[in-house]
């Protein structure tokens, strides 16, 4: 009968008595089933669930190998990749979770049993990204948000691998700021600490005053202010004695037509976030010096003078990130819409160069009107925005300064964290590619 019946015959037979509790006749069915049809993987899971629970893992990783030459498949693979690793074969076991990655990389899953397996192999710095990425990717799926969310089988796992991604990921920022612990001591990297903890979502460190909102990172326990006095900076005093030639030189940039899009484009779907106005063609053009904290050289030697101001200052140098440093150029009838900057640990400074009428800015509601050849200096984590009402181009120098109330050592403590953070978010979102 056996001999003669088909595999589908065999495998709903095999099914049924299985349901039974009839394992030893089943197995045997589901042996003859897979034989004729090799692809039936329902009969191999069957068969490898029977060898686990006899402990046999060389059977289960023989008959799900099988199974993957025949027919490569998403549930098979990580089986094939948890019974190589009931095995301690850990190399096989993360091909086997890799090879789901290539195809589906989206399965969080697959990233939950590759990282959990990368720590039994030691890589902890991979293994810390890979249980990161699978903990982010069930989240925005809306998995994962707490523990009764979690199906009971995966439960156990998941909740070592979130502890153990938010162990690695807090040990990979404060490495960044070892060395200053050991010339400094703790207690001056105090707010520093809190900073990570308020990041990492440890400690609640919302400021003071509710109309403060950074989009990234909030440094505790700095004065919340809105506007700052010029005083508060007195280096920008250099800036503005070198008024006259810094404006001249902007002027001949923007009527050369040497200027591009802020946001690089005008008319991109980030651009419409942040620009509108009254103006059909509303603008926000820039000339940089710097931006993302790397220096554009050629800019730099076309305007001699404003270089040589902004060499003056103790700018802001945070790798990949700061300083960020243009002529700023609002087109007529253009609006930056209100929107929220970044962190607090800097400040904004605006150096009004070409100014005409029914211009200004807003921060936290207050509405101030630029003056030519004074910086105007606030806190962008605030809601803020732009105006330019007149008929003709408004021109200042944007640019970043760190907070005033920071210490010397917190921002050299941020200009080290910062990147770290960077990186870590880079590595972890690039892993599928």
């Amino acid at each position: 009968m056996i001999q003669s019946a088909p595999a589908q015959m065999l495998l709903e037979q095999a099914r049924a008595l299985a349901a039974r509790g009839q394992w030893e006749q089943a197995e045997a069915l589901f042996e003859a089933a897979l034989a004729r049809d090799a692809q039936l993987h329902e009969a191999t899971l069957a068969l490898v669930d029977r060898a686990t629970a006899r402990g046999d893992t060389r059977r289960a990783v023989t008959l799900l190998e099988a199974a993957v030459q025949a027919a490569p498949d998403t549930n098979v693979l990580l089986r094939l990749g948890l019974a190589c690793r009931g095995a301690n074969d850990l190399p096989r076991a993360i091909r086997a979770f890799e090879q789901v990655l290539q195809t589906n990389a989206d399965n969080h899953r697959a990233w939950l049993y590759l990282g959990t397996t990368l720590v039994a192999a030691g890589d902890h710095p991979q293994a810390t990204l890979t249980l990161y990425r699978a903990i982010r990717m069930a989240r925005e799926r809306g998995d994962w948000l707490h523990e009764e969310s979690i199906e009971p089988a995966l439960r156990g796992e998941v909740i070592y691998a979130m502890n153990y991604a938010a162990h690695g990921r807090r040990a990979w920022l404060a490495q960044s700021l070892e060395s200053l612990r050991r010339q400094h001591g703790s207690a001056a990297l105090d707010r520093v600490d809190k900073c990570i903890a308020g990041y990492l979502g440890e400690i609640a460190v919302a400021s003071n005053d509710s109309r403060q909102q950074p989009r990234f990172l909030h440094f505790p326990d700095l004065p919340p202010q809105p506007w700052f006095a010029r005083e508060q900076l007195p280096f920008l005093s250099a800036l503005e004695h070198e008024f006259e030639p810094i404006r001249s030189e902007a002027v001949h940039v923007w009527q050369a037509d040497a200027l591009a899009p802020y946001l690089g484009s005008n008319t991109s779907a980030q651009a419409a976030e942040y620009l509108g106005g009254t103006s059909t063609q509303a603008a926000w053009d820039a000339f940089f010096f710097y931006r993302h904290g790397q220096r554009l050289d050629a800019h730099c030697t076309r305007c001699p003078r404003t270089t040589q101001a902004l060499d003056s200052l103790p700018l802001v140098r945070i790798v990949d990130h700061a300083p960020e440093i243009c002529f700023s150029v609002l087109r007529p009838g253009s609006h930056i819409l209100p929107h929220r900057g970044l962190t607090n640990t800097r400040v904004v400074v605006h150096f009004p160069l070409l100014i005409p009428s029914h211009c200004s800015l807003t921060v936290a509601g207050e509405q101030r009107p630029w003056h030519e050849g004074e910086c105007l200096i606030f806190d962008d984590t605030y809601e803020h925005e732009a105006r330019n009402d007149a008929t003709s181009d408004r021109i200042i120098v944007l640019m970043d300064a760190w907070n005033p109330h920071l210490t010397p050592l917190e921002r050299e403590a941020l200009a080290a964290l910062i990147p770290e953070i960077g990186r870590f978010n880079r590595l972890w979102q690039s892993l599928a590619h």
